[in-house]
């Protein structure tokens, strides 16, 4: 049997043999979803492992995750002292400024160059 790839233009001959060990729930529940997918077991099983990998290489964030994130890149010398002092003192000096830092549970605008 031959299988269409991804790109749509070379045709693949199925010649690779995968065999399975699965609970007798788990071989039911396969065997239900083949049909209504439209799809083989072994269909089935390349689209569920193809949709984890593509799912493995796209990260959504949260809100709070972007924020962290963005300003890693925008000011990572804030992003490196926060992550080195994040278990110290709520307040510390920053080496960078003479000003008072937040600790990283807080809230704060990136630091400027003195």
């Amino acid at each position: 049997m031959k299988r269409a790839t991804s790109a749509g233009t070379r045709v693949e001959t199925k010649s690779e043999r995968l065999e399975l060990r699965v609970t007798p729930s788990a071989k039911r529940v396969i065997q239900q979803a083949a049909p209504v997918s439209g799809l083989s077991a072994a269909d089935l099983a390349y689209e569920g492992a193809r949709r984890v990998l593509t799912e493995h290489e796209h990260m959504e964030l949260t809100e709070a995750d972007r924020r962290v994130f963005l300003r890693a890149v925008l000011s990572p010398a804030e992003a490196i002292w926060a992550t080195h002092h994040r278990s110290e003192a709520p307040r510390r000096r920053s080496r960078m400024t003479d000003a008072a830092v937040p600790s990283a549970d807080q809230d704060r605008t990136p630091l400027r160059a003195p």
